[in-house]
């Protein structure tokens, strides 16, 4: 009965929350409900204690999620991006971990490395919903937007994986970082071809089934919003990632074909209307949750007399700080990178440019008109006239019919004259045979690069 009542009070939560945000839209949704449920933690009767397995967290929460908004996402501009995706969400994630680790137990020598190393695994990567409230609050950039976007759905797989690993590195005391890299990448491509496997034979299994003529609008939504719970248990049993599996069924899942039809029309406004419900019910629950833990996991360490409070505080501001300082750094390196590559590409372009011009050169003077083939012209244009004027005086009798035989004659033969239009060499320029492509300038940061490198990294 008390679980009972304590779900349909974080339900209510999770409502209010969505009430306020319509009247507070300045603050995020997600601070919203960390608030209420703080507000739960401090105000109930009894002390809210929640003990939830890891693993059915994942399954239950993260899962459904990612599904979701790998399905939504915009599949052209994430593979347009891959690269920068790639480097912030498992690049970044791998540094955070390490950067963080070895800073944590510097500041603190108490902490071992493996626990300062989970520390860090837990706060590199970026929360999806936080980035979707920050792209509502703040002007982001198309490629902005992508990039979070992309990252906030890889980058959960890379930080799980390397929680795990320092979590049992600070169990058994042992850590081989062979063993851990091959663990990791069996774990992240394993997971990618799990995911993309179940999503192939749902795709074939739901054209079968529209095939045999079921249009059910229930069953198809249900059966999406089952998806993410059977891949996540089928990669968790195989022994690969989880979250990255589902990752990957979800785009596969938002680019299947399926017609334009009533039904399928239907079927599209009832299923996202059903994600989005879900979406926002998990979420909320998620950050509510997180609010009613807080007091709980701070009162130990905050009760401790043998901790400064001050001191702790300090230290929370410089691991920020840290955390704050690796990411900022690493865009800022990352798109001076793109920017050398463009730059590249653009040098590239240009001189094969110049060069499909310098061998069209030579073929201008096929172009000019061959000799006697004007003398031609004009003989023929005489008899053109010739006969014009003997046809017209048959059958319009007289000065009429020579006239506009005369006429036609001259017609033709300026035309017979007349030069042809080719394109000549003032048309098309050859360059110079010792002439050098212009200098591209040299990229510099600037302010606009700067800007969005802090826009990204806050």
């Amino acid at each position: 009965m008390e679980a009972f009542e304590l779900i349909l009070l974080l339900l209510a939560a999770v409502i209010l929350s969505s009430v306020i945000d319509q009247m507070v839209p300045k603050v995020s949704s997600p601070l919203i409900q960390i608030a209420l449920g703080l507000l739960i933690a401090l105000f109930s009767l009894s002390p809210v204690k929640i003990v939830v397995d890891p693993e059915f967290f994942l399954i239950l929460f993260i899962a459904p999620l990612l599904f979701y908004e790998a399905k939504k996402a915009n599949k052209v501009s994430l593979w347009k991006n891959k690269k920068p995706v790639v480097s912030l969400a498992v690049g970044l994630v791998v540094a955070t971990v390490l950067i963080v680790g070895f800073y944590v137990n510097w500041l603190i020598p108490s902490i071992p490395l493996a626990a300062a190393f989970a520390l860090g695994a837990a706060l590199g990567p970026t929360d999806a919903v936080a980035v979707s409230a920050l792209s509502k609050e703040t002007s982001l950039s198309p490629r902005q937007k992508s990039l979070l976007a992309g990252e906030s759905l890889i980058n959960d797989a890379s930080g799980i994986v390397s929680f795990q690993f320092a979590i049992a590195a600070v169990i058994t005391g042992t850590f081989s970082l062979i063993d851990a890299s091959v663990s990791f990448f069996v774990s992240f491509f394993g997971g990618i071809i799990v995911g993309l496997v179940i999503a192939w034979v749902a795709n074939f299994a739901l054209r079968k089934a529209r095939a045999r003529g079921l249009e059910s609008t229930t069953f198809h939504v249900l059966f999406e919003l089952f998806m993410p719970f059977i891949v996540y248990l089928a990669a968790h049993f195989v022994g690969v990632s989880g979250i990255l599996a589902v990752v990957a069924a979800g785009l596969v899942m938002g680019v299947s074909p399926r017609g334009i039809t009533p039904s399928i029309s239907r079927l599209n406004i009832v299923s996202d209307s059903a994600w989005q419900v879900l979406s926002f019910t998990l979420n909320g629950v998620v950050f509510v949750l997180l609010g009613a833990q807080l007091p709980t996991a701070m009162a130990d360490t905050w009760e401790s007399i043998q901790t400064d409070n001050l001191l702790l505080i300090g230290e929370v501001l410089f691991i920020t700080f840290m955390l704050l300082v690796t990411r900022f750094v690493w865009i800022l390196v990352m798109e001076r990178l793109e920017a050398r590559h463009l730059e590249k590409k653009a040098q590239r372009d240009n001189e094969r440019s110049q060069d499909a011009q310098s061998k069209q050169g030579p073929l201008h003077g096929r172009h000019q008109q061959a000799p006697g083939t004007q003398e031609a012209q004009t003989a023929q244009g005489d008899r053109s006239m010739a006969l014009g004027a003997r046809e017209g005086s048959m059958t319009t009798g007289g000065l009429e019919g020579a006239v506009a035989s005369s006429s036609i004659g001259q017609v033709v033969t300026l035309g017979a004259h007349a030069k042809p239009q080719v394109p000549t060499e003032e048309a098309v320029p050859s360059p110079a045979p010792n002439q050098q492509p212009p200098e591209q300038p040299h990229h510099r940061l600037s302010k606009q690069d700067l800007l969005s490198a802090l826009v990204t990294t806050l």
